[in-house]
């Protein structure tokens, strides 16, 4: 099995956790340095394609005479309180009504607060750009009021690379929902609302799926958060994030952006979400890296092919094959062996976690099994799901265990280990 190097082990990697003291916290450091989700920035252009082209498969899942087009905008910071701007027009029967007519374009790429910085919606911007060159009949590139009116678009869908604390998504939907015209589509059903993005974390996905627009969210990758461990783990984290670095970052406190604390770097930058210990520098604290990844640390997130990430995500889940498998059916063995009693459409971002696979690959599985007779139509394991999972699997191996001064942890209540011997949830091989 080809190894990339864990994050730890580069050599921005050693001067971060160098800054902590020897011992427990330095321990703690590697620990949560290597529980970060590493993205390269081909990796968030490659999930946000597909996002995109899985959102008008969704739309059009059947037959249709005429294929409506999709609306697609950057996620980016708007000074204005509303996306479009409206005058009063008279309707047919000459009454005055507040009507959307601008801008006949939305910018894509606008500089933060006067300045000449760009952010992330610059790469995101590109991406869309090139989904409508392959196919301007399909979507449509920040269109104005007009367009989406003559062009009859059925989705509006913004599109990002990080769903964190989900602020800045609402904020954008709120804009979108300001305008009257907008509104009065929404509720007669011509309008639909969509978010695309690469990652996300589970606040946030629930805190846009929770607006009142009620938007159809997809995301690849699944971030975790200081929530997403176990007790131990979590606690000696928070304290290295109270005891070492500034006290706030980047218009964040000390956890990240909204108190977020994800778990995520990408080649290009890290976000504010990530705890201030990691993406901030002050006080003669200095972050992991700033803007984007040095060449040193940059091996750690070199992509692997299919086959390799599917090894390292079998080695990561604490699963041994008896024999080979095809990619089908590995994906399919990591997704049944997470399952824990009942599955459900809605629980696939769990399976997701447990599995190590990204939430598509989890929904072709789970509709695989169900074809294969391996689920039940409420999603549990049928009498041949088991023999499909014993005839393939041998016994759970142990995870490797990471050196810790960890406490006692007695947990609450009690529920099957996926790994028996890691000191956290997940495995000290970081998946790819």
């Amino acid at each position: 099995m080809r190894r990339i190097p864990r994050l730890s082990e580069t050599a921005d990697g050693q001067n971060w956790v160098g800054q902590f003291a020897d011992g427990p916290d330095k321990f703690a450091a590697v620990e949560l340095l290597d529980s970060l989700l590493l993205l390269d920035g081909e990796q968030v252009a490659d999930s946000q394609r597909a996002g995109i082209e899985q959102l008008f498969a969704r739309q059009y899942s059947g037959f249709s005479l005429r294929r409506r087009p999709i609306a697609l905008y950057a996620e980016r910071e708007f000074a204005e309180s509303a996306i479009f701007s409206s005058s009063k027009t008279a309707d047919k029967k000459g009454r005055l009504r507040l009507r959307a007519d601008g801008p006949k374009s939305v910018k894509a790429i606008s500089p933060r607060r006067g300045s000449a910085r760009v952010g992330s919606e610059g790469p995101t911007a590109f991406v869309i750009s090139q989904m409508v060159e392959r196919n301007g009949r399909r979507y449509l590139n920040h269109p104005g009021p007009k367009s989406i009116r003559n062009r009859n678009v059925s989705v509006i869908a913004i599109v990002t690379d990080l769903i964190g604390s989900g602020t800045r998504v609402t904020t954008l939907l709120d804009k979108f929902w300001r305008v009257p015209t907008i509104r009065a589509w929404w509720s007669l059903n011509w309008v639909k609302f969509a978010v695309v993005s690469s990652a996300a974390t589970k606040p946030g996905l629930e805190k846009v799926r929770n607006h009142r627009t009620r938007p159809e969210v997809i995301a690849e990758y699944t971030v975790p958060t200081l929530e997403d461990f176990e007790a131990g783990p979590a606690k000696r984290w928070r304290e290295l994030i109270q005891n070492y670095g500034p006290p706030t970052g980047r218009g964040a406190d000390a956890g990240g952006f909204a108190g977020t604390s994800a778990l995520i770097a990408f080649t290009y930058r890290i976000p504010n979400n990530t705890p201030a210990i990691i993406h901030q520098s002050g006080g003669g604290w200095r972050a992991l890296y700033t803007g984007p990844v040095p060449r040193s640390a940059k091996a750690a997130f070199l992509p692997l092919s299919e086959e390799e990430n599917l090894e390292n995500s079998v080695e990561a889940a604490g699963l041994e094959l008896i024999s080979p498998q095809s990619v089908e059916e590995t994906k399919l063995l990591l997704v049944l062996s997470a399952i824990r009693g009942r599955a459900s459409r809605d629980s696939r971002l769990e399976l997701s976690e447990r599995a190590y696979l990204s939430a598509a690959d989890v929904d072709a599985a789970l509709q695989l099994a169900s074809s294969l007779d391996l689920l039940s139509p409420n999603y549990r394991l049928t009498d041949k799901g088991h023999s499909f999972l014993e005839s393939s699997l041998k016994k759970e191996q142990p995870g490797k265990e990471v050196p810790t001064n960890q406490e006692p942890y007695y947990p609450w209540s009690l529920r099957e280990p996926r790994v028996l011997a890691s000191s956290v949830r997940r495995s000290s091989e970081r998946p790819r």
